[in-house]
């Protein structure tokens, strides 16, 4: 009999042990750039954002905040090749640089 407390007991207590969750996806909306020149800089709000290729949606994207922003695609003399407000609310949002 006490063997089968100690079984149960021990059952319960391996049941009740931490688990961890990790969540693979963000929450946050983003934005894909298609048909920007190599060599295109990304700018958000007058922050530089990086390479434009970097946000082509293969597999990368540009995660912002929710949102109004202020999006410029700048080629490699400093010329804007599109400069276009942005709302993001949620998922991903395609645009066309060319």
């Amino acid at each position: 009999m006490r063997r089968a407390w100690l079984i149960l007991w021990l059952g319960c207590l391996a049941c009740s042990t931490p688990t961890t969750v990790v969540r693979s996806q963000s929450d946050r909306p983003g934005l894909v750039l298609v048909g920007a020149p190599v060599g295109a800089t990304v700018l958000v709000d007058g922050l530089t954002m990086g390479r434009a290729d970097k946000f082509n949606g293969k597999p990368g994207y540009l995660e912002l905040l929710p949102g109004t922003h202020i999006l410029v695609v700048q080629d490699r003399q400093g010329g804007v090749l599109l400069e276009r407000k942005v709302f993001l609310e949620s998922g991903l949002k395609t645009v066309q640089v060319n």
